[in-house]
């Protein structure tokens, strides 16, 4: 499964930095994208899907493309 994670700069004026992985987890759920990532950014940031945030126990199918936002 291929999923696109966007990750956009903690002072929100550049561009944001976009990177696709490849995970092989039968049923992946967000935090598990998260978990692998982004571990370091964890309670600073949250995840979105386009502008809809995400619950940390969200299916992904395979194409998804996730925001990582600073809060």
């Amino acid at each position: 499964m291929k999923v696109t994670i966007r990750i956009f700069p903690i002072n929100r004026r550049g561009s944001f930095t976009s990177i696709e992985v490849t995970i092989s987890i039968v049923n992946p759920k967000v935090k598990d994208i998260f978990d692998f990532a982004c571990s370091e950014l964890k309670g600073k940031c949250k995840v979105a899907k386009g502008t809809t945030y995400l619950d940390m126990n969200e299916p992904l199918i395979n194409g998804d493309c996730l925001n990582i936002i600073p809060i």
